[in-house]
């Protein structure tokens, strides 16, 4: 019997898994995204994306599917497929988080798999950063004079069971204001 891997196999995944990370960030005179990226093996369980909503609104997810390897990265995956199909429901970050998760919890049932995420928008129009947790980081809002503020929202982990609830935090955003999200 015939291998099946021909050695290029690992790098070919990483390209692909990545491939949903790899999205043109807005031009937007208003704000400015930049993204930082390092994976902690070849194929793994992060997850970013940056999505323009309308002329005033960006949402941003940031998740991390538990573990590492392979099986992780085919559940980031259908997370991505699971971002596109209800990223419409993404201007309101609570609601947004309960479709996606409802529907990673069927798929991951019979595992012990979940994903931690915080859904947000911001809104440049009312200066407004709303956002939902599932068991995600805290947003940090720093502000130019080098004072901060963190925004969180509780909210179970993505997958852990269907119907959870999740509640939207939000603060007011201002010129000059840095929002730093990290995992």
């Amino acid at each position: 019997m015939g291998r099946l891997t021909d050695g290029h196999d690992p790098e070919r995944a990483r390209a692909i898994q990545q491939l949903p990370l790899q999205h043109e960030l807005a031009e937007d005179p208003r704000i400015e995204f930049a993204t930082h990226y390092v994976p902690h093996d070849i194929i793994g369980g992060d997850y970013n994306a940056i999505t323009k909503l309308s002329e005033n609104e960006y949402g941003i997810m940031l998740a991390d599917v538990m573990g590492h390897g392979i099986g992780a990265a085919l559940y980031t995956m259908h997370l991505s497929q699971l971002h596109g199909r209800y990223s419409e429901q993404l201007a309101q970050p609570a609601r947004f988080a309960a479709a996606v998760n409802n529907e990673l919890a069927k798929v991951v049932k019979t595992d012990t798999a979940f994903a931690t995420a915080v859904c947000a928008v911001v809104d440049l129009d009312r200066r407004v950063l709303r956002i939902a947790s599932a068991g995600g980081p805290e947003f940090l809002i720093v502000h130019p004079d080098g004072k901060y503020d963190s925004l969180e929202s509780p909210g179970l982990p993505l997958a852990i069971m269907e119907d959870a609830h999740y509640e939207e935090a939000a603060t007011e955003i201002r010129k000059g204001d840095s929002l730093l999200l990290f995992k």
